[in-house]
């Protein structure tokens, strides 16, 4: 089975598109990178700074996504060993690797790439984490679901915020070429702010927009896009990661 010139549009941001686009194209696809999100790192205040010299006294720290070690590496982090006798945890394969690339030692990554994944993870159940300190290294404005739950199974849980999703902005001839030149057979969206973000930047369009089909993570995001009016096939990702998605799409498209 192969993808047979199929047009994909992958939403996700440019950072986290290329190993997914491969996919698509080692697979007789076209594989359209039309990112909804721009990742902008936050100052590096004093603040921040503090923030991460706190967490050399911590037991556990999670990094909530690739853009997270890339934003954290980049800016905040002079000294990968400050972190050697610490736990760390990353939220899915992606976030794994990108840890790996930046030499972080003691890795644990849940293969599931969202907060229930790292909560189903066995070294974070009550016994494990009970009055342990934890660090959360994430986006402005991220779920809260994985602190509550930490939280919950007593563990004091602070979270550092390094960087903000802005909305990508399109002019118009970029609009012709991505999106108006050809419809896409299938769209990729990871997350509801990148679903937000993409009927935003195509408002003129909506229409088409909602009977596209769609490739997305989980069944919350599958419910909030029927929910903002989309009547096309929404095909929801079973492995949580790239290679999972391409399976997904193959399944939804492939000929």
């Amino acid at each position: 089975m192969t993808l047979n010139k199929k047009y994909i549009l992958i939403t996700r941001p440019i950072e986290q598109a290329d190993y997914l686009s491969r996919l698509i194209l080692d697979n007789d696809g076209i594989s359209v990178k039309f990112p909804t999100i721009d990742i902008q790192p936050l100052d590096k205040t004093k603040e921040l700074i503090a923030n991460f010299n706190n967490i050399k006294d911590s037991d556990i720290l999670i990094f909530i996504s690739r853009n997270a070690v890339r934003v954290a590496v980049d800016r905040f982090i002079t000294d990968i060993n400050m972190f050697k006798n610490i736990k760390i945890i990353g939220v899915g394969s992606g976030t794994m690797g990108e840890l790996e690339k930046s030499n972080f030692k003691n890795i644990i990554y849940s293969e599931q790439s969202d907060s229930e994944g790292v909560l189903n993870l066995s070294d974070m159940q009550s016994e494990k984490i009970k009055s342990k300190k934890i660090f959360i290294i994430r986006g402005v404005g991220g779920r809260e679901l994985l602190v509550k739950g930490l939280k919950e199974r007593g563990a004091d849980v602070e979270c550092i915020e390094i960087y903000k999703r802005c909305l990508t902005k399109y002019n118009k001839n970029q609009l012709d070429k991505l999106w108006y030149k050809r419809k896409p057979d299938a769209a990729i969206v990871t997350s509801n702010d990148i679903l937000d973000n993409l009927t935003n930047i195509l408002k003129d369009d909506k229409k088409q927009l909602l009977s596209t089909p769609l490739i997305v993570m989980s069944d919350r995001i599958a419910e909030y896009a029927r929910n903002i009016g989309f009547i096309s096939k929404i095909s929801i990702v079973k492995e949580k990661s790239d290679d999972g998605i391409f399976q997904c799409l193959l399944k939804l498209v492939g000929d």
